[in-house]
């Protein structure tokens, strides 16, 4: 269960913590069965993007197997209650428990899920009634597969199972397929990336950032850096969250604040959205842009300052850099292997072999049916950093881009910034490096 979201002429699949909980919903198809409900927490902004993937969802699990329509509903407002809104579509007289084998008749012959949408707030006591009206019907002698999915963007319903997805993380890849195509199509999904990573995952703010970006020229990093800075500026200055946030990295209220401010403001910030779970992590952090807000404060704590800052890094994307690094790593090394001077080579190097030949090394582990272990003298390189190796070779083995391909590695291994220039650098790299030499390269 993905959004499709498209930002700058870009389109990427965006996956939430709700997607699995939903598709599970789909899959049981209650609109066969004994009906449901199931709440979708959702942003205004992604309410037409959510219904389309639901529809797409929903007609692939049902495929051919008898009539089956999904459609909006909306309610609020001029629309009515959505149990009014559920009368008009049916076109019911009368209450609907009064004419349950009626709804029954109709749900039979033409198997409906219904998305029920708020075009204006629907008080809370509404919809409780509603949702008791719909579970009344799903267990009544004769039963009503009343399907129903609520599209809830204010965060007020309370019913299981409900699927949140406020914080998505893309399936986009910015360097895939980057040798076939030109600058202007690799930054397009770049600005993406950074877009989508300085917001934290939140639709509505990734698209106001990313009309932001959309006059920055291609290949700019200083205009892209300007426009992200001055959007977390303008967001966050002004929040009712701000103050409390400047006090907690205050560098002179920092030591004084106690567990049980953080653990309030934590909830706080998390209504708020300005918290998220990275890709790959277990813990909540600050959305970045709100990182990015802190870091201009002057006042801000050495080690807020140190741990805000590793926050810009846009993990995927170093992610991406690093794996083009170790790919081109390990065909320069098979390529300088045999022309190293094992005596250049400090002697630690040979220790870490000897230790991983005496079965001591605690994280160099092979399993036992691995066909090629490097376990002679002359794997002696595979212990060696890809530095070390570089400089046991002839100056005239080591080319320019092979020392290249050693930085950019050291610059992203170590938590520094990534940019648009070191994606250029890594494909530039690529473009170079990635070649056959001989018949071993297969």
């Amino acid at each position: 269960m993905r959004f499709d979201v498209e930002l700058g002429g870009v389109t990427s699949a965006w996956n939430y913590a709700g997607s699995l909980t939903l598709q599970n919903w789909l899959e049981g198809r209650p609109w066969q069965k004994a009906g449901g409900f199931c709440v979708v927490r959702t942003e205004t902004a992604s309410r037409d993007i959510a219904f389309r993937a639901i529809r797409r969802a929903a007609h692939a699990i049902h495929s051919d197997d008898g009539m089956f329509s999904v459609k909006l509903i909306e309610c609020g407002g001029d629309a009515g209650t959505p149990k009014s809104a559920l009368m008009r579509h049916f076109q019911l007289t009368r209450n609907p428990m009064e004419v349950a084998e009626t709804l029954r008749l109709r749900l039979r012959d033409t198997m409906q899920l219904l998305v029920f949408a708020e075009q204006e707030p629907v008080d809370v006591d509404e919809w409780e009634r509603f949702i008791a009206l719909a579970e009344h019907l799903s267990k009544s002698a004769a039963t009503v597969p009343l399907a129903i999915t609520v599209l809830d963007v204010r965060s007020i319903l309370s019913h299981e199972p409900t699927c949140s997805f406020h914080a998505g993380h893309i399936d986009l890849q910015v360097l895939a397929g980057a040798s076939a195509l030109d600058d202007a199509a690799i930054w397009a999904k770049y600005v993406y990336q950074r877009v989508w990573w300085d917001t934290g995952g939140c639709l509505e703010r990734a698209y106001a950032l990313s009309r932001r970006c959309a006059d920055v020229p291609v290949g700019d990093d200083e205009g892209l850096e300007d426009a992200l800075q001055a959007y977390a500026l303008e967001t966050m200055h002004g929040h009712a969250a701000w103050p409390k946030l400047k006090s907690i990295h205050d560098k002179a209220s920092v030591a004084k604040t106690s567990a049980r401010s953080y653990l309030e403001a934590e909830a706080e910030l998390l209504e708020a959205r300005l918290l998220w779970r990275p890709p790959g992590l277990q813990s909540l952090r600050l959305v970045p842009f709100v990182s990015r807000a802190l870091l201009a404060e002057r006042t801000l704590a050495d080690a807020s300052r140190w741990s805000l800052r590793s926050a810009l890094v846009c993990s995927p994307l170093v992610s991406e850099c690093l794996g083009v690094c170790q790919f081109l790593e390990t065909q320069i090394r098979a390529r300088l292997h045999g022309r190293d001077n094992q005596s250049k080579l400090p002697a630690d190097v040979g220790r870490r072999l000897k230790e991983f030949q005496d079965g001591g090394s605690e994280f160099v582990r092979y399993p036992i049916s691995h066909p090629a272990p490097p376990k002679h003298q002359n794997d002696i390189l595979a212990f060696a950093s890809f530095g070390e190796t570089l400089n046991s070779c002839p100056p005239g083995a080591v080319s320019d881009p092979y020392r290249r391909v050693q930085h950019l590695r050291n610059c992203l291994a170590h938590g520094h910034y990534v940019t648009w220039w070191h994606c250029k650098l890594a494909l530039q790299l690529l473009r170079s490096l990635d070649t056959k030499q001989s018949a071993h390269a297969f």
